[in-house]
């Protein structure tokens, strides 16, 4: 029950990437705060389930999560930068990243349930898909050029 109740939180929690800010590197600690915070499992308790990934289903859920908000972490803090280089252009970043977020969402959901319908891999590979459309676009605001001014 409880990690069906993890999975609905992360699902609510997508947005909110330029709001937070984060360390140049998130560390486990951060992350783990993190996850905690999302899912509402205390850190001690994470701690133990994230021990071993392929403990069952629900560690490797929790730790496919943990990678997500590992990347999710690492965005936030390139938009900081992004947004610290380019301050006039944080209206088209902000826009950018609310699109790019509504769209891997949309299409990670999409693309587990069609391979997982709705089992118990689902949240698993909605997470792995998300985690690897932030990494890449950690990789694409990594190399924005700015904004022109109108």
């Amino acid at each position: 029950m409880r990690l069906t109740a993890f999975v609905i939180a992360l699902s609510c929690v997508a947005g909110s990437i330029v709001e937070s800010s984060a360390k140049a590197s998130p560390t486990a600690a951060d992350v783990t705060a993190e996850l905690s915070r999302r899912s509402g499992i205390p850190e001690a308790e994470l701690s133990g389930l994230l021990a071993d990934c392929d403990a069952n289903q629900q560690s490797m859920n929790l730790c496919a999560h943990r990678d997500l908000v590992a990347s999710e972490l690492s965005l936030k803090e390139s938009v900081r930068a992004k947004l610290e280089q380019f301050p006039m252009c944080k209206s088209a970043i902000e826009t950018r990243l609310a699109r790019f977020e509504k769209n891997r969402d949309a299409g990670c959901t999409r693309s587990a349930e069609k391979a997982y319908g709705k089992g118990s891999m689902q949240p698993l590979a909605r997470a792995q898909c998300a985690k690897a459309e932030t990494d890449r676009m950690s990789e694409q605001l990594s190399r924005y050029p700015g904004c022109r001014s109108r």
